[in-house]
């Protein structure tokens, strides 16, 4: 009987180890494959660069005003809109902080279409987006982190350098 008894609490030991050690699984609407900033341009239906001047509640979203610096894809406009997907693939912004946005079309119930922006699609701060600007602006790849041995935040400086060369290359000759 004391056998028994050891045996039960072995088990029961042994079974909350498990329990405790194997977290549950966690939701994966939110789990992202990573892509080139090509493919997430040709699956967008805006890409812009721009500093978040607003921040609203929007019912159960939020609409996030730019003023936008650059545009790779979509109308060229000085501001743009975009609404946050509530919900765990929510991005979220911060007044003040430029950033690279990927965004889609969206139409709501009413009819009206306006730009939506998730987690999976690209949208960083431009400060940890060097790389896809790269890409966008000139084609280098997504790893370009890779094949330079330079920190993520010296990209611009790079980028600068290699935009003036190339300025110096296309002017015409005297």
């Amino acid at each position: 009987m004391h056998f028994h008894k050891w045996l039960r609490k072995y088990v029961a030991a042994v079974l909350a180890f498990i329990l405790l050690g194997y977290p549950p699984p966690s939701a994966q609407a939110c789990s992202c494959g990573e892509q080139s900033a090509t493919k997430r341009l040709e699956k967008t239906e805006a890409v812009f660069q721009g500093v978040v001047t607003d921040i609203r509640q929007n019912g159960a979203d939020e609409e996030v005003i730019f003023a936008v610096t650059k545009t790779w894809k979509g109308d060229k406009l000085p501001e743009r809109r975009t609404l946050s997907a509530p919900g765990s693939c929510h991005y979220r912004f911060e007044r003040g902080v430029e950033y690279v946005v990927f965004a889609s079309g969206y139409q709501a119930e009413d009819g009206s279409t306006s730009l939506r922006v998730y987690n999976c699609w690209g949208t960083a701060p431009v400060s940890e987006a060097y790389g896809d600007i790269a890409e966008l602006d000139y084609g280098l790849p997504l790893n370009i982190r890779h094949l330079l041995p330079i920190p993520e935040q010296r990209y611009a400086w790079y980028l600068s350098l290699f935009d003036a060369i190339s300025d110096i290359c296309q002017q015409p000759a005297k």
